[in-house]
């Protein structure tokens, strides 16, 4: 007994499968516009504070004290520095103009009266240029609209 196999006949559909790509891609386009777009520090820029710490940290805490204190969104992670051997938690913030002085500064005092058990030190603070990211996104726009060309140039 031989069991008959079964065929997708894409070729043959093709009309469908094209619709149902191009609203998928419609659908993600609005939702981008709509929603918004988190974009990673890579590509939007912003600056990275690292301070040094001791003891256990949670990122969650870290988290709501910076958003409680400067009211901005950000990114932590825990981590190691093998330079002095130490606990470290980075903080990153996406945005166009950085992170001034005095939220450095009022960010810093919120972290030490929040974690005052912790001996929480600046181990550094860098600004981050988006121009990284953007090399990124204008080589995958080139390929992109590549290989968009070449897919059309199938169809004729």
């Amino acid at each position: 007994m031989s069991k008959e196999r079964k065929t997708l006949n894409v070729v043959g559909h093709s009309k469908l499968f094209y619709s149902i790509s191009c609203a998928l891609i419609a659908i993600f386009i609005i939702l981008t516009f709509v929603i918004g777009l988190n974009v990673a520090i890579e590509f939007k820029g912003g600056t990275v504070l690292t301070y040094t710490y001791e003891g256990d940290i949670k990122t969650s805490d870290v988290s709501n004290t910076v958003s409680d204190s400067i009211g901005d969104k950000c990114t932590v992670t825990l981590g190691e520095n093998t330079g002095n051997a130490g606990k470290t938690v980075e903080i990153k913030f996406s945005s166009t103009k950085g992170i001034s002085d005095d939220k450095q500064n009022t960010l810093k005092t919120a972290l030490e009266k929040d974690f005052p058990d912790n001996n929480i030190e600046v181990y550094e603070s860098n600004d981050v240029a988006a121009s990284s990211g953007m090399n990124l996104l204008l080589a995958h726009w080139q390929w992109s609209s590549l290989s968009f060309i070449s897919v059309s140039d199938l169809k004729r």
